[in-house]
């Protein structure tokens, strides 16, 4: 699917990589199909209010929705051979963006060290790129970037995603965004996030939820 490697390098020092097929197109397909019944069957509550857009926008977060949330953590031997790191993960969400709504240009917060962006589909088969900024926020910086509409002039890559493409940037550090409308009526995406397990936001692990422990297994008497 992809060498290791060189996308570990990329990762390292442009703070960004394009991870193509991470997800199958058929498995893609499908899981948005399973969130769309969500969807339709909750409905208006699930409708969040625009955060870094501009149109509410459909979202699910992985402890609601438990099929993310073990991809998430299935995923973490991977993201951990990228990023050179044993990591922890914090959360996942998935959400739905309507037909010309932006998502403005901003940097993470702390649960979100070591960020995936995936997307599951398009109504129309556009991409959408994300953009993430060539060069890091200085660290006096983070968290206190805010939002805006472009990079005011600096350089940014921008990454073209088809369906099970993602991209793995460092979310606190590079500012990211999209910079051009939605031009699909609606777009499917997934976002997912770690820390490293002995780094400085190792408390933003399972974004401070505790893990349900494991109980017991009963049988009936034989």
């Amino acid at each position: 699917m992809m060498q290791t490697d060189t996308h570990a390098r990329e990762y390292q020092t442009k703070g960004a990589t394009l991870l193509p097929a991470l997800m199958s197109p058929e498995v893609a397909s499908n899981f948005t199909h399973e969130l769309q019944k969500v969807v339709k069957a909750v409905g208006a509550p699930l409708l969040a209010a625009p955060r870094v857009g501009e149109k509410p926008a459909y979202e699910i977060y992985g402890y609601k929705w438990w099929p993310m949330a073990s991809y998430h953590f299935g995923l973490t031997p991977m993201m951990e051979a990228l990023t050179g790191e044993t990591l922890k993960p914090t959360y996942a969400f998935f959400r739905s963006y309507q037909k010309d709504d932006i998502c403005r240009i901003h940097a993470d917060r702390a649960a979100c060290q070591h960020s995936l962006s995936l997307t599951l589909g398009y109504s129309d088969d556009a991409p959408w790129a994300l953009s993430v900024e060539a060069n890091a926020l200085a660290a006096d910086n983070y968290f206190k970037a805010g939002q805006a509409a472009d990079y005011g002039g600096n350089e940014y890559i921008d990454f073209p995603m088809n369906p099970g493409d993602a991209v793995l940037y460092k979310g606190i550090e590079y500012r990211h965004g999209r910079l051009t409308p939605n031009p699909n009526r609606w777009s499917a995406h997934m976002f997912l996030h770690w820390v490293s397990a002995d780094g400085p936001y190792a408390s933003e692990s399972y974004d401070g939820l505790t893990l349900p422990a494991a109980n017991d297994f009963t049988f009936p008497p034989s």
